[in-house]
């Protein structure tokens, strides 16, 4: 009877059918209990005031990643994707005939090799047949955008910022030469490869033993820590190669790009980041990968005229607005450039000397040693001593003991002439 009503009845017959008494205190149970732990779910949070939160309360990833460690960036997968030893960034523009040597900076080993092509020729293309990991093309922005850019790219704890007129090391020495000296000072931010300087830039320091004129320099003249590597503090160091501990380089802003306009070089960009390192509690040094035993590639190429290297220009192309920026820039340093003076000097006492350097330091210590102490024995010797000294250095051969007898017998023998008691006698020498 039931099948051949009405769907429409059916549905009504249902609905009007009552529920059955202990079904009904069954769900009266279970909806007061839902109750309940609804409220004390709002009292809990209703208990919590939102207008003490502050960002602590969420920093739950302050640990580094497993994986990650004190690298910049880490990886997941070591074997497939390890994390490179140090980051190269080229600037290139309009240098075809380097792309070949200048490619070599992939060829060492945890190199991540990262260039940044400046110019729009055909010829520049050839980068893309090369084994460089990143190859970006940009409308001539030059370096230190194109710096301050890639190195954001970068994923090695170090990074190597490198011209296209900077020959690639032919020796792999240098990777481990660069490692062994962030290592050996957990404070050393910056490392450059070509001039390091004794001094700010052209700043001549008033020193107690007087004054110290701005000397820049090529060599290295110590020993930095104890592998065989030519290294030393320098005040301020120039680009190529030029490099930064990653982390410490972006956390002081990168390159300033204020120093010149897009597509013109930022002269003293590279003196301009070693002094802020200093005033950032860092340390600056200079390696000479040429007494370190490390050799550089052959091949490159630098044209001439017009289309020669266009780093050459950006010491007289700047206009007023870029040298004022630059000039602000340096001027709210200047203050302070004594102190980066001294404490070079003082650090680099710390270091050993290197070779011939060194050999001449010890003699000049050995000559200064034997001054101070012919002074000291000086200073010791009675009135009679000194005196037999002085007739030693007469020029007579006589032992100073038989002068200073002489001496007295000829003062005796002038009392006894002068008293008409007893002539003067011819003596002997």
């Amino acid at each position: 009877l039931a099948s051949t009503q009405p769907m429409a009845a059916r549905c009504r017959t249902s609905r009007q059918r009552r529920v059955p008494p202990r079904v009904h205190a069954a769900s009266s149970r279970i909806l007061a209990a839902a109750a309940a732990v609804l409220c004390c779910s709002w009292r809990v949070g209703a208990a919590y005031d939102t207008s003490t939160l502050d960002d602590t309360d969420l920093n739950v990833l302050h640990k580094p990643l497993p994986y990650g460690g004190v690298q910049c960036c880490g990886t997941a997968y070591p074997a497939l994707d390890p994390v490179p030893r140090v980051s190269v960034i080229l600037q290139y523009y309009k240098m075809a005939p380097n792309i070949d040597p200048l490619a070599s900076w992939k060829d060492c080993p945890g190199v991540e090799f990262i260039v940044n092509v400046d110019s729009t020729d055909a010829l520049d293309t050839k980068w893309l047949n090369t084994s460089a990991d990143h190859v970006v093309f940009s409308r001539n922005i030059h370096e230190s955008r194109a710096y301050n850019r890639l190195a954001g790219v970068s994923r090695a704890p170090i990074t190597l910022f490198v011209q296209d007129d900077d020959a690639p090391p032919s020796d792999c020495r240098y990777v481990d030469h660069v490692e062994k000296m962030f290592g050996h000072d957990p404070k050393l931010a910056v490392v450059g490869f070509n001039v390091g300087t004794n001094t700010p830039w052209n700043h001549v320091w008033q020193s107690p033993d007087g004054p110290v004129h701005h000397i820049r320099s090529h060599d290295a003249k110590h020993k930095w820590g104890l592998g065989n590597i030519a290294a030393e503090y320098a005040a301020c160091v120039d680009i190529g190669p030029f490099a930064v501990r990653r982390r410490e380089f972006l956390a002081m802003g990168g390159f300033d790009e204020s120093f010149s306009y897009p597509g013109k070089g930022a002269v003293g960009l590279d003196f301009d980041v070693a002094t802020r390192a200093w005033l950032s509690g860092h340390t600056v040094a200079k390696y000479d990968p040429h007494r370190s035993g490390v050799g550089h590639v052959q091949g490159l190429t630098y044209p001439s005229g017009k289309d020669g290297l266009r780093a050459k220009a950006a010491y007289y192309d700047k206009d007023s607005t870029e040298l004022a920026a630059r000039g602000r820039a340096f001027a709210q340093y200047e203050s302070y450039y004594d102190r980066i003076s001294a404490l070079v000097l003082r650090k680099n006492k710390g270091l050993k000397l290197w070779g011939a350097e060194e050999t001449e330091m010890s003699r000049k210590e050995a000559g200064e040693e034997a001054s101070r102490s012919s002074l000291a024995q000086e200073a010791l010797r009675s009135p009679l001593e000194v005196e037999a000294g002085k007739v030693a250095s007469s020029g007579t051969s006589s032992p100073p003991s038989a002068r200073l007898g002489e001496s007295q017998d000829e003062e005796k023998d002038e009392g006894e002439r002068k008293e008409g008691t007893k002539p003067v006698e011819a003596r002997q020498p």
